[in-house]
């Protein structure tokens, strides 16, 4: 029984070829970690007919720590007076989610109680940033003045959108801060942030089907005098 490749360390991902030179084996490989999946986990070889095995990491194994992580699998030839054992390392590098973080941006607003800011992320690329512009919506977030979100801050407000693909967002915390229902719409609310305050944001977002496509978190922060927006530490968290 041989293994292709013959030498150096596999990684997750590889496909590996089990060949039986000197006559017809039955084989079979197992893993000492739980998040590599051998596919077959056995088989039969012939000579001119070697076994094809995939070693790939589970969906679970991006919950592990950043890092590389090693797993070592042993293949086995369990044919009478043909027994033997070959073992290699399987390496997996989890990566650590990008972080998008903006510089600070300006908000207009001295006079004129019409800007908005407006949060754009995209998910695949991981680029954002933070525009000002002039509109008439409802938005995800409006910046208030008062904790008890009484007050008005001059119209100002934040909307989370990605600008690309998808822009459907569920707000599932933010800290500190509050929120309200808004007038005439019984069920839906707006959320406020404090100005000069870090303010946590935790999101889901959706595709156009309803999917759930990951959840995000980030620090939104609305300076006061001068009124500026920032947005730090955005990155995906599950």
């Amino acid at each position: 029984m041989t293994v292709t490749p013959a030498s150096g360390q596999l990684d997750q991902g590889q496909m590996v070829a089990i060949t039986a030179p000197g006559g017809s084996i039955d084989w079979s490989a197992t893993s000492d970690q739980d998040w590599l999946v051998i596919d077959p986990a056995a088989g039969t070889a012939t000579p001119g007919n070697p076994s094809a095995v995939s070693l790939s990491a589970k969906d679970e194994a991006g919950n592990l720590s950043v890092g590389v992580h090693q797993a070592n699998v042993t293949f086995t030839c369990a044919t009478a007076n043909k027994t033997k054992l070959i073992s290699r390392k399987v390496s997996l590098d989890v990566l650590a989610e990008p972080v998008c973080t903006t510089e600070p941006v300006a908000v207009p607003r001295d006079d004129f109680h019409g800007y908005y800011a407006r949060f754009r992320f995209n998910p695949e690329t991981f680029l954002c940033g933070v525009f000002i512009d002039l509109a008439m919506i409802y938005t995800v977030f409006e910046i208030k003045i008062a904790d008890d979100g009484s007050t008005y801050n001059d119209g100002f407000s934040v909307k989370i959108d990605d600008g690309t693909t998808w822009e459907l967002w569920r707000v599932d915390s933010v800290t500190p801060g509050g929120s309200w229902e808004i007038p005439n719409a019984p069920g839906h609310y707006e959320y406020y942030l404090n100005f000069d305050t870090d303010t946590t944001i935790e999101l889901t977002g959706f595709d156009w089907d309803g999917n759930v496509v990951g959840t995000y978190s980030g620090i939104f922060r609305v300076s006061s005098l001068p009124h500026h927006v920032t947005v730090t530490n955005f990155t995906k968290t599950n």
